[in-house]
């Protein structure tokens, strides 16, 4: 039997395959055309990145108050991913995260000048030093 020219050969790989890899590279670039603000993208601003995390706090904070920290963490990963994409509830997303955002660089701010977090770190070491005498057995 003569097996046909190289350039008639069948390919390794079979349709299902091929076509799979031709609707990933589709969705890549629908992906890179629809959000240039995607996380690992340069064209992402240092506002949206404060957006975002802050969106990313906030959606974290209230997942793990209302449920628990499973759901605080996807929460967080939801509020982050919103925060990037278009349309109402993703403007909504970006200015929450916007005053999250400047709510803590306030509270930097402050800590850096008053030392709160200092102050509170030395309290509780304290609290737990006196915890501890009274809880040692009287020998």
């Amino acid at each position: 039997m003569i097996s046909p020219p190289p350039s008639e050969a069948q390919p390794l790989l079979s349709a299902p395959f091929e076509e799979d890899y031709q609707v990933q590279e589709v969705q890549k670039e629908e992906l890179q055309r629809a959000s240039p603000t995607d996380v690992g993208d340069s064209k992402m601003s240092s506002n949206q990145m404060r957006a975002m995390g802050g969106a990313a706090v906030i959606g974290g904070i209230a997942g793990m108050i209302l449920v628990g920290p499973i759901v605080g963490l996807a929460a967080a990963g939801g509020a982050a991913a919103l925060a990037t994409s278009k349309g109402k509830a993703g403007d909504v997303t970006r200015a929450t995260g916007n005053v999250v955002a400047d709510a803590g660089a306030r509270l930097k701010k402050i800590d850096q000048k008053h030392h709160v977090s200092a102050k509170a770190a030395k309290g509780v070491v304290k609290s737990a030093n006196w915890v501890s005498k009274k809880l040692k057995p009287k020998s």
